[in-house]
Parts: structure tokens; C-alpha cells; sequence
């Protein structure tokens, strides 16, 4: 007798995933549409109510977040700080195939520190990073920080935005991100700029 060799009773056939026919997945999904409709049927109505923006239409319009920019014309670039009055809790979802960050990996759940200081975004790829320090510099002279003994380590949390191919001189000689970061801390304040502004 031809054809393949029988299996063994009461084992099913083996079957690659790719090989699952559509058929079987459309049954499947089709079988849960009924309580997908009385979940949908149960959502309460939407309130527009809570989605209106605040007065600024800003992140300053949550109490207590200020936000600072400073850009640098020449270089085509800026940086853009978000701080608050006291620390205050983050979280990061890092995308792409290139991502640029420094201190995102402790804003994952059970690490040893629960606030940040700072976050800070910011042009100029991997220069970038380096308006972060500035921020730093400028918190730890004020006092701000993560106690260590009798040294205090401020918290900021930074992501980067390419934008090294849009112009402007890109050949500094003292990285310029240090300076930014340090002047977009001094600026932040409940009021910030729309548009074309820091990062």
C-alpha cells in the first residue's frame, strides 16, 4: 500500500504553523465575536469631558511640571527638559532599530530607584546624551539628587532625536549639548514654546 506511513494511535499529526489553513483561524476568530460584542456593548458611553486639554494645552498643565528649551541656531538643534518641584515617577517604551538613551533601563519596575529628577530629550544623536550631564551639573549644584552617603546623584533619564543631516554646523569642537541641557533646565517654567523649539 502506498501513502505515508500511519502514526501512532491517538497522537495528532504534527503541523508547522505556517501550515495552519486560514479557514481553522477565521472559525476560531468568528467563534469569539459574540463576546467581543457584549464587551463592547458593556464599555460605558464616552466622555468627551475628560478629554478636553488643559488652559496651556501643556505637560505643565499636570501641577507641578515645568518644561525648559534651549536651541542653538547655528547648529540647527536644541534640547528640551521636563522636571518638576519634587521627583516624580517615569516610565520608557524604547522603539527603533538605532535608539539613543542613558538611564532608561532604571525606569523599568523593582529597580533601587523609584524617581527621576529630569528627563530630558534632546537633538544631536549620540552628542545629545551629553545635555543630560549638563542638567545633572546644574540639579547637584542646587541640592537635587538621589542620596549616596553625603553625595547626592540627580536622576535624568534621557532620549535622543537624530537630526545631524538637517543642516546647520555640525563641526563644533566642545560638544554644545552639555551648555543646552544646562540652559533648558534654567529655562523651565510653566509656560513653553509650540513648535520649532529645544528638541
Amino acid at each position: 500500500m502506498g501513502g505515508s506511513a500511519p502514526r501512532e494511535r491517538g497522537r495528532p499529526a504534527r503541523m508547522h504553523s505556517r501550515s495552519v489553513p486560514l479557514s481553522f483561524l477565521a472559525m476560531r476568530h468568528a467563534a469569539a465575536l459574540p463576546s467581543l460584542k457584549r464587551l463592547r456593548m458593556t464599555l460605558p458611553p464616552h466622555d468627551s469631558h475628560h478629554l478636553q486639554p488643559g488652559p496651556r494645552n501643556l505637560v505643565t498643565d499636570v501641577k507641578g511640571f515645568l518644561v525648559g528649551n534651549a536651541s542653538d541656531a547655528g547648529i540647527k538643534s536644541g534640547t528640551t527638559v521636563l522636571t518638576a518641584e519634587h521627583p516624580f515617577t517615569a516610565a520608557v517604551h524604547v522603539m527603533g532599530g538605532a535608539p539613543g538613551t542613558r538611564e532608561t533601563d532604571l525606569l523599568a519596575p523593582g529597580r533601587l530607584v523609584q524617581k527621576v529628577d529630569a528627563l530630558v530629550l534632546s537633538g544631536g544623536s549620540a552628542f545629545g546624551l551629553d545635555a543630560a550631564s549638563g542638567v545633572a551639573d546644574a540639579m547637584a549644584e542646587s541640592g537635587r539628587g538621589f542620596p549616596v552617603g553625603a553625595v547626592r546623584v540627580p536622576i535624568v533619564p534621557a532620549a535622543i532625536l537624530f537630526d545631524l543631516l538637517n543642516g546647520g554646523d555640525k563641526n563644533w569642537k566642545e560638544n554644545p549639548y552639555r551648555a543646552l541641557g544646562r540652559r533648558a533646565l534654567k529655562n523651565a517654567g510653566t509656560e513653553s514654546e509650540l513648535g520649532t523649539a529645544g528638541a
